[in-house]
């Protein structure tokens, strides 16, 4: 192979000329590592973000459920407030048993239903609970429902949630309620008085949702009710206990060579 210099640079005349095309090679891996580390870093954001120490809610009265769903589904893809809450709670779902689960059921969340019973509330319309819990808040088969009670005065329904959670509380319990506007306010009192104190003297560690900082939002559908989203202001434990310093000895090779010193002199059998 014949070389001529030109310049600072050489010509190889017998290579072909199919071969002087050269390729960048690692380009390529390059950017696919820096797109397989962006979307770590989305992914573990998304966990940061659907995972709050307490849980965030949209609530509100939407008076049949069914007819809204598409409404529903399109909020839980398009809006932050929706995608991104841990629980949407609402009543007056007028939900039956001819209604099956998978036409309220969306996406990314599991379905509590509480149907009315109309045996016990004397009312073949209206009533109902529905809590959609956040899939990636708390995982479905960490749900459980502790409590329903369905009377002429008052709907209740109680679901369990065991997820992260500060360390002064076991797990969280949502209490959902729903009080006719024909009821007797004493009599639905006394009732959530009661369910709130049973719960509390089964699982005096759990945290009991009462209440948070709301901010309305539009209503669901035609509903005459505006949904409310209820925005906790917890501090954890952890960060409002004052700072401590604490002081470590730590062994330097000096003293563990003393100390491997002491041993080897140290006749075991007398002790």
């Amino acid at each position: 192979m014949e070389l001529k210099p030109t310049g600072l640079a050489t010509v190889m005349e017998d290579i072909p000329a199919e071969l002087w095309n050269k390729t960048h090679r690692g380009c390529r891996g390059n950017g696919s590592l820096r797109r397989r580390k962006g979307a770590k870093h989305r992914r573990l954001m998304e966990r940061k973000t659907y995972k709050p120490c307490l849980p965030s809610l949209i609530m509100g009265n939407v008076r049949s459920l069914g007819n809204k769903m598409d409404e529903l589904t399109a909020l839980t893809r398009s809006h932050q407030e929706y995608r991104e809450c841990s629980l949407m709670i609402f009543s007056e779902s007028w939900l039956h048993t001819d209604v099956p689960d998978h036409n309220v059921s969306t996406e990314g969340f599991h379905t509590v239903r509480a149907d009315r019973d109309c045996t016990k509330s004397s009312k073949r319309k209206g009533g109902g609970l529905a809590v959609y819990v956040n899939n990636r808040w708390c995982n479905p088969g960490h749900i459980t429902v502790k409590d329903g009670i369905c009377s002429l005065d008052i709907e209740l329904l109680a679901v369990g949630l065991r997820h992260y959670l500060p360390r002064e509380f076991s797990h969280a319990i949502v209490v959902a309620v729903y009080i006719p506007p024909s009821a007797n306010p004493t009599s639905a009192c006394d009732v959530i008085h009661s369910a709130i104190a049973g719960l509390q003297t089964a699982l005096p560690s759990a945290l009991i949702i009462i209440s948070g900082r709301s901010t309305s939002l539009p209503p669901l559908g035609r509903s005459d009710h505006n949904l409310v989203l209820l925005t906790p202001c917890y501090v954890p434990l952890v960060k409002r206990l004052p700072v401590t310093t604490k002081t470590v000895r730590t062994w330097s090779e000096d003293c563990y060579e003393a100390l491997q010193g002491c041993f080897e002199v140290t006749d075991s059998n007398v002790l």
